[in-house]
Formats: structure tokens, sequence, C-alpha cells
């Protein structure tokens, strides 16, 4: 109890901060949104693998919407690791694909 009251002494002032991170209202109904434009992200990107690499995954077509719900934040914060380059004309990236 001590060790309490000698912290309360030192930092009268210092902000509480939940363990949950729970927040007001609004810090909520952010995290909320933020979560659904994740899981929206992480269903596009799946919906863009082939049936063959989502078999490899563990997944089918169907399940993709499921799966992604049942992830947590960390989770939906993963990318995948090669990307379509952006600036490349088609015929260059198949030349990259097969490389």
């Amino acid at each position: 109890m001590s060790i309490y009251l000698t912290k309360q002494a030192i930092e009268p002032s210092a902000k509480r901060v939940s363990p949950t991170g729970s927040g007001g209202p609004v810090r909520r109904l952010l995290a909320k949104a933020k979560q659904r434009w994740q899981q929206r992200q992480m269903v596009m990107a799946l919906q863009q693998l082939d049936d063959r690499l989502l078999a490899d995954i563990g997944i089918n077509r169907g399940e993709i919407p499921r799966v992604v719900a049942g992830l947590n934040p960390q989770e939906l914060r993963m990318r995948p690791i090669a990307r379509t380059p952006r600036n490349a004309d088609q015929n260059d990236y198949m030349f990259l694909q097969t490389a």
C-alpha cells in the first residue's frame, strides 16, 4: 500500500490508462471502424489468391469471410509478402513471376 501512496504522491496528475485500452465511445467507435476496414482489406487480399494457394493455406474461397472474422487485431495487420508491382506493365509482371 505504501508503494501506491508514494506513486500517487510523486505523480498526482498522471493520466491513468486502463489495461484493456478501452477509451471513450468515440475511441471505441474509431477502433471498431478500423477493425472493419482491416477485415475488408484482408478479405480482398485473400480473394485475389488463386484456389490452389488458398488450399495450401487450408481454407476454401467460401470460408474467407468466416476465417477473417475470427482473426485477432494482430493477425489483421498481416500483409502479403509479394505484391503486384504497380508501375510494371503486364508483360514485365509475367516475366517477374517466372523469374
